[in-house]
């Protein structure tokens, strides 16, 4: 038997409303343009509600820019190159130009220190307490006649040899005071006097520009041939006198320098000049080396020797007669010198 009641409700298709009664299934309204933009709106909403995160992508250099950045280092480089060139090269012209300067100021002094020695060779003494100098008329005369002297060395060479042959009327070793000769001893102050000394007589001058005399007062010869052996220990110049007054204000002074000069010098109280001065090699330079002296002297002739070699000759009437002597000069150094075997040969007039 069939019983009839009524139907169970069927379920709404997927995804539609279910129908109103009446309605026809092929009839369904489309939703509506109000519909269409809320449900848009809901789908927007939706997707921004959760947005994704995200990150940012770091960015390379591009070939400009690497290009640029080479360019750049490569002329910071050549920069420092240039720099560390310029600053060694620098320090080099500055160590250069210092060496060249202090030669050139080595180079001045020298030659200032050599003029000075030509200097002081051309100069004579003063008195016993200042430095004489030459005058040109004196240097002239001396030229010339040196010019003669070479004409006539072997001459005077000749007749030295002649007189000291003979017997010399003086004659005393200066190993030891002599009473007759009157020798000078003692001493002025310190470091100046004459003495005898380790078997020699010993002429000391320690004072600048200061010549110390040191004469046997019992002698006197107008023409001779006198000659002594001379030894500088220490200084520069000495020398030998003759026809000296006995107060020992005048005299020639005939010295030698361990430079292989020499000079004759004429004293008149508080004047002197310069007679005579040059070089010569027969001296024998430095110090400690011995040299022996002698001069003739014949009315105004004078002729000076150096171990028995003539070295010049002058003609000079100033003094005609005196006693000799030996010296040590001081030019600018001490001296001490050592004398030995002086001899006097007189000569007839």
């Amino acid at each position: 038997m069939n019983v009839t009641g009524p139907e169970p409700e069927r379920p709404p298709a997927y995804g539609r409303e279910p129908m109103n009664p009446g309605e026809h299934e092929g009839s369904s309204a489309q939703p509506t343009e109000t519909e269409e933009q809320a449900k848009t709106s809901a789908l927007v909403q939706a997707s921004a509600a959760t947005p994704v995160p995200f990150r940012r992508r770091r960015a390379g250099l591009s070939r400009g820019q690497w290009w640029l950045a080479g360019v750049l280092a490569a002329l910071l480089l050549l920069a420092s190159m240039i720099l560390l060139v310029t600053l060694t090269t620098g320090q080099a012209t500055a160590v250069l130009q210092a060496q060249a300067t202090a030669r050139a100021r080595a180079t001045r002094d020298v030659l200032a220190s050599a003029s000075a020695q030509a200097a002081g060779t051309a100069q004579a003494l003063a008195t016993q307490q200042a430095a004489i100098y030459a005058t040109a008329t004196a240097q002239s005369l001396a030229t010339a006649q040196n010019s003669q002297l070479t004409a006539t060395a072997t001459a005077y060479d000749e007749r030295l040899s002649q007189i000291t042959q003979g017997q010399p009327g003086f004659s005393d070793d200066l190993s030891a005071p002599e009473e007759t000769h009157g020798w000078d001893q003692g001493f002025s102050d310190a470091g100046t006097g004459c003495f005898f000394n380790n078997g020699a007589y010993e002429a000391r001058a320690g004072h600048p520009g200061l010549i110390q005399p040191c004469l046997a007062h019992s002698t006197h010869f107008s023409q001779f041939v006198y000659e002594v052996q001379l030894t500088i220990i220490q200084g520069q110049e000495a020398g030998l006198l003759f026809r000296a007054s006995s107060d020992g204000q005048s005299y020639y002074l005939f010295r030698i320098s361990v430079n292989g000069s020499f000079a004759l010098d004429l004293y008149q109280g508080t004047g002197a000049q310069t007679l005579l001065t040059g070089f010569s090699p027969a001296i024998s330079s430095g110090l400690t080396q011995t040299n022996i002296l002698s001069v003739l002297a014949t009315q105004d002739t004078i002729v000076l020797y150096v171990n028995e070699q003539a070295v010049g000759s002058v003609h000079d009437h100033s003094l005609a007669s005196g006693a000799i002597g030996v010296a040590a000069i001081d030019d600018q150094l001490p001296c001490v010198a050592q004398f030995s075997n002086a001899h006097v040969w007189p000569v007839p007039e």
